[in-house]
């Protein structure tokens, strides 16, 4: 049987092989491209500073609502630039093969934790996200 020690070391051991796997490194990658894009950088900065113009100005006894909107609609459109960018566009992806990858690992672990496939299993590997005990 199994202590908590050797559960912790084989978390640590798993944590590793997905820290080495392709897609984390994927990740890591995208995220640094990301982080590093003057263009993107630029518009997260915009799109701050309009954010906070929309909560200063909401906070006033008498808040101008044509500015407000102003700052919106120009929240809007930088907030699509950025989603709508190759860079961003990349790292999500990325980051949703990552977020599978472990949603697969969590659901074989509630499998032999609770011997129930929250997936359902449909008796066709083909179908499956993850072996449920072979």
């Amino acid at each position: 049987m199994a202590d908590i020690v050797e559960i912790i070391e084989k978390t640590k051991e798993l944590g590793k092989l997905l820290s080495e796997s392709d897609q984390v490194k994927a990740l890591a990658a995208a995220r640094l491209a990301y982080e590093q894009n003057a263009e993107i950088q630029d518009l997260n900065g915009q799109f701050n500073i309009h954010k906070m113009s929309i909560a200063a100005l909401s906070k006033q006894d008498n808040p101008d609502e044509e500015r407000i909107a102003g700052h919106e609609d120009k929240l809007r459109d930088i907030y699509d630039k950025i989603m709508s960018s190759e860079v961003m566009t990349d790292y999500q992806t990325k980051t949703q093969t990552v977020e599978q990858l472990i949603a697969q690992i969590n659901n074989i672990l509630n499998f032999y934790i609770s011997g129930e496939n929250p997936q359902g299993c449909t008796g066709s590997c083909a179908t499956c996200g993850g072996c449920s005990g072979k």
